[in-house]
């Protein structure tokens, strides 16, 4: 986890409506004449200190995942901006789970990805950083039950039930946060006569449409446009050249291969497709 003075270059919105900011950060972006901005998720509380007119930022830092290159495989690691970045604290707004997150993840490699904390037992001593992740997930664990739990007040016999089982279901959801092991969550809702009464359905995944056969330098253009896609996005994505140039330094390059790697760009980024040039990927 690391402080740094970013400079916004994009203001947008990503696909839960959250505040998104491309920015160039020192020592992460790399240091050339045309660097490519690193994506970074903010909270609508930090969004609000967004200014258009304002470009250079105080944020804190912490390394996420691997991000993927244009065919679809992890990045080697070896360079800063081949990871993601979580935003801890933007302008003196803190994200209090990217912070415990942090504060209790080693400090990784360039070499790779950073490896996830390990919680720690009942000895630790609640000022340690291990300590404070487990008040974290507990606080999630508690939270997710009782969104479960509410709709079923009814069903219980007394407040101490509903107490029981609320933290029966916060562990489970504790023990799934720290080991990635699902183990019949919904089950602690359905025992003893209790039903659920509602199931949250996921939103679709969408995806750019496939381009046409047969690619002219118009259908690429127009292409380009209903994907939303800027003319400087496009060029940055061929490594700053215009299409035509980046075509003629291969033989096998097509306006077709070009307009992959756009594509592959653009969901590496989390863009989405305008409502009216989009498709179904997958359905809940």
């Amino acid at each position: 986890m690391e402080s740094y003075t970013i400079k916004v270059k994009a203001f947008e919105t990503n696909s839960q409506g959250n505040p998104l900011i491309r920015a160039l950060v020192p020592g992460i972006t790399p240091d050339t004449n045309n660097p490519f901005p690193i994506p970074l998720n903010l909270t609508p509380e930090q969004g609000m200190r967004l200014d258009t007119s304002v470009t250079e930022y105080d944020a804190t830092l912490v390394r996420g995942a691997l991000r993927k290159d244009q065919h679809g495989n992890l990045k080697t690691g070896q360079y800063p901006d081949h990871f993601f970045y979580e935003v801890a604290m933007f302008d003196g707004i803190v994200n209090d789970a990217v912070m415990a997150r942090g504060d209790s993840a080693p400090a990784p490699t360039p070499s790779a990805p950073r490896s996830q904390p390990v919680a720690s037992g009942p000895q630790a001593s609640t000022s340690s950083p291990d300590a404070r992740e487990m008040v974290y997930r507990r606080q999630t664990g508690v939270n997710c039950a009782s969104t479960l739990i509410a709709p079923l007040a009814s069903e219980f016999e007394s407040p101490e039930d509903m107490y029981q089982r609320l933290i029966e279901l916060s562990e489970r959801i504790v023990g799934y946060l720290s080991t990635g092991k699902a183990d019949g969550l919904v089950d602690a809702l359905i025992q003893d006569g209790a039903s659920v009464t509602s199931v949250v359905e996921k939103e679709p995944v969408y995806d750019y449409p496939e381009p046409p056969k047969r690619l002219t330098t118009a259908a690429f253009e127009e292409y380009v446009g209903k994907a939303g896609w800027s003319w400087d996005d496009v060029t940055q994505w061929l490594g700053g050249l215009d299409p035509i140039d980046w075509i003629s330094q291969e033989k096998a390059r097509t306006y077709k291969s070009a307009l992959k790697v756009c594509k592959d760009m653009a969901v590496e980024l989390g863009l989405e497709p305008p409502i009216e040039f989009r498709e179904i990927v997958s359905e809940a």
